[in-house]
């Protein structure tokens, strides 16, 4: 079951910092409050990406398919943190699977509702791409500390 999302609430997000009052209340009327349950799946690498989450409580996985049956955490978020941006960005199909490891509650991002927000307000949209482009960012320097941890063992280093 989802909740509404007070301007207050959206005030607090660091995604939206900078806004005007109006600008917090055209984006709280897009967003809704979702609670997930330990191992809960958001979405699923490959869907079609339809919704943005922001973690306020909790801790979100994201997993991604390296082998058939076998599945390597590209990128982990707590407080705070995006999970979902694929849904803004071209071709909006989900990168990766994401689950919560823990009970977890989020604010969901209407992706379609939001694009057309973007299209009406280019403040909104440069204060929300900007974000959005720190956590690609985040996410690949994760994943590059990953690939680096197993080029190590892989080679017979276990020290």
């Amino acid at each position: 079951m989802s909740e509404n999302v007070s301007k207050e609430s959206i005030k607090d997000l660091e995604v939206f910092k900078g806004l005007s009052d109006d600008e917090y209340v055209l984006i709280s009327d897009i967003c809704s409050r979702e609670t997930f349950e330990k191992d809960a799946i958001l979405f699923n690498e490959g869907e079609f990406g339809r919704k943005l989450y922001i973690i306020e409580e909790g801790r979100l996985i994201c997993e991604s398919e390296a082998r058939q049956n076998n599945r390597i955490i590209v990128g982990q978020e707590g407080k705070g943190g995006i999970c979902g941006w694929s849904a803004a960005v071209e071709p909006y199909i989900y990168t990766s699977t994401s689950r919560a490891v823990e009970k977890t509650k989020v604010i969901v991002i209407d992706a379609a509702r939001m694009q057309d927000i973007c299209h009406l307000h280019s403040n909104i949209c440069a204060v929300f791409k900007e974000c959005l482009l720190n956590t690609v960012v985040k996410r690949l320097a994760d994943l590059r500390k990953y690939v680096a941890v197993v080029m190590h063992y892989s080679q017979g280093h276990m020290d």
